[in-house]
């Protein structure tokens, strides 16, 4: 039978509502779905003056909180181990391992890490010095223990790759081979721009995509991203202070912070 505008009713809207969240709707879908049937209401309504609006105290589902996904232990390891068999030649190799390190003991962002120059290096290797953050501000990046271990076994390699490619590399002034990048690509890169060395944001997502098909973590976590959130959840259980978190992931609010928890 057809229906009629009798049966649209309060009920009939939160039933109908309801049915759709049942079947597996999305709460967006649902409320999208809500806001069709508002919209014919208010039709009807000015056509009709005496036409009484059912849908008008009706409020669609809250969206779920979006969760936010960082690697177990045990994932983490796999990937520190597969990191190593995405490419074959030695310096690849030791960029790959420092990258994943970076993400792992930082939590800095993707072009947070390809932005880093030789001049923000401390000369112990302890910090990065007003590396720019999401927001535009700059903030020091401290380098421990582990972190320096992989830096300083990768240095002297990249300074050999860059010297073997480019020999007039060896003639630069100290000041203008801190405008290098760290993290270094060779790829249709030019001795006459050093941020021509920089290494694409999208060649190190496919770094992290590759190694963790290797190491057999699901998709939806194979992102940089998923490694500052391994980042913030280890600290967190660490220190068990979201403040110190927050300002080690660079977020100005702890609110921001929050949704790691």
């Amino acid at each position: 039978p057809s229906a009629t505008i009798g049966d649209l009713t309060h009920s009939s809207i939160q039933e109908f509502l309801d049915t759709r969240t049942e079947l597996g709707d999305a709460p967006a879908t649902v409320k999208r779905r809500l806001a069709t049937v508002k919209h014919f209401c208010r039709t009807i309504r000015d056509k009709h003056p005496g036409f009484i609006d059912p849908s008008r105290d009706i409020k669609g589902p809250r969206p779920q909180k979006r969760k936010f996904k960082g690697l177990t232990e045990e994932q983490t390891k796999a990937l520190r181990e597969a990191i190593t068999e995405v490419h074959r030649d030695h310096f690849t190799k030791c960029r790959d391992k420092l990258l994943l390190e970076i993400f792992l003991n930082t939590g800095l962002r993707c072009a947070e890490v390809a932005g880093l120059t030789m001049e923000q290096l401390s000369d112990d290797h302890t910090i990065f010095y007003d590396v720019k953050r999401k927001g535009d501000y700059y903030d020091d990046i401290a380098i421990n223990t582990q972190l320096r271990g992989f830096l300083e076994s990768y240095l002297p390699i990249r300074e050999a790759k860059l010297i073997s490619h480019y020999p007039g590399y060896s003639t630069l002034t100290p000041t203008k081979r801190g405008r290098f990048p760290v993290i270094i690509s060779t790829w249709e890169a030019r001795l006459e721009r050093p941020l021509s060395f920089r290494t694409n944001e999208r060649t190190i997502a496919r770094l992290v995509e590759d190694a963790s098909k290797i190491a057999g973590i699901p998709r939806e976590l194979a992102h940089p991203h998923t490694l500052r959130h391994t980042f913030a959840y280890m600290l967190l259980e660490k220190t068990k202070d979201p403040r110190l978190v927050a300002q080690a992931l660079g977020h100005r609010s702890i609110n921001d912070m929050m949704k790691y928890i």
